[in-house]
């Protein structure tokens, strides 16, 4: 399972991924920034919120998350 972060029914770009190798450790991976190091989802999807909120304007904004099943390439 991954999760997308919403910024209202807009994707972010934005998704937490399970590290490959480690089951209980995510990564952030964004668009044109490099994938975070290893943490656990909590922070992981803290992380990800402030990197989102470093681009927009938040005055009104809401955010969101959705689960989605992982898809391997």
């Amino acid at each position: 399972m991954e999760f997308r972060l919403y910024c209202g029914r807009k994707f972010t770009g934005i998704r937490v991924i399970p590290d490959e190798e480690y089951a209980s450790m995510w990564r952030v991976h964004a668009p044109g920034r490099e994938v975070s190091d290893m943490v656990n989802l909590t922070r992981a999807k803290d992380a990800a919120l402030s990197w989102v909120r470093e681009e927009i304007d938040q005055s009104s904004v809401q955010f969101n998350w959705k689960g989605t099943k992982l898809r391997r390439i």
